[in-house]
């Protein structure tokens, strides 16, 4: 059996760690694993710069740097797979995650721009896209708390819409997150499939909100949608 050759980006925990003892029980395959993979929340406003530049330099330019890295090995030996967990944020703009969001974004693009090259190389670009999972993101976070006093300094609507967007995601992480082995089943077929997509999804939350934006180009029905998912009605 050929060789191939696979980099995962985030496999500290949850998913990736899931995944990294997976393929590491395979004895016929070799496997490159990084790690790339930080959430930051909260009111734009109070957000320090230290912050933000730590999102993208961890995200964006860990997983550049990661492909990077093995990509001279993959081009001689004439095949590779490069797998990046995608994430909801990285379709979908979502509120008081702008500055994850941005290199969630940018991950996808870099990822899309790869493949339309390496294809000519047989090597295969592939991003995994996940929802809510049952891992201690959530936990791990860097968060703003409500009672920081930070916020003192943030008008009340922002404060109420950060209330109700942190009890939208408890909600979501509590009632619909899906477990790491059903990632893993994803990521399994992305490897063994002998023409692997370039986009998988992990459940059927995401695509419905997907397909609404590329079928309507100007982006008001989707972003009407998208805030009566992560705010309650009235607040339309």
């Amino acid at each position: 059996m050929d060789k191939k050759v696979v980099l995962i980006t985030g496999c500290s925990s949850g998913i990736g760690l899931s995944l990294a003892v997976r393929l590491a029980s395979d004895p016929n395959k070799t496997f490159k694993v990084s790690n790339a993979g930080v959430g930051l929340m909260g009111p734009l406003e109070v957000l320090s710069l230290d912050s933000m530049r730590q999102i993208l330099e961890v995200n964006l330019l860990g997983t550049i740097q990661t492909i990077q890295a093995f990509l001279p090995e993959m081009k001689a030996q004439g095949q590779g797979r490069i797998l990046v967990t995608g994430s909801t944020g990285g379709l979908q703009g979502l509120p008081f995650n702008e500055v994850y969001c941005a290199s969630k974004f940018a991950i996808e693009g870099a990822c899309e721009s790869l493949a339309v090259l390496l294809q000519h190389f047989n090597i295969h670009v592939s991003l995994i896209e996940c929802g809510p999972v049952n891992t201690d993101f959530l936990v791990n976070l860097q968060k703003v708390e409500l009672g920081d006093t930070c916020l003192q300094q943030v008008d009340a609507l922002t404060l109420s819409l950060y209330e109700k967007y942190l009890q939208h995601c408890g909600s979501v992480f509590q009632n619909a997150a899906q477990d790491t082995e059903d990632i893993v089943k994803v990521f399994l077929d992305a490897i063994q499939s002998p023409s692997p997509a370039f986009r998988y999804f992990t459940s059927g939350v995401v695509p419905p909100l997907t397909r609404l934006k590329i079928s309507e180009p100007d982006g008001l029905r989707y972003i009407s949608a998208l805030s009566k998912t992560m705010f309650s009605a009235e607040e339309q």
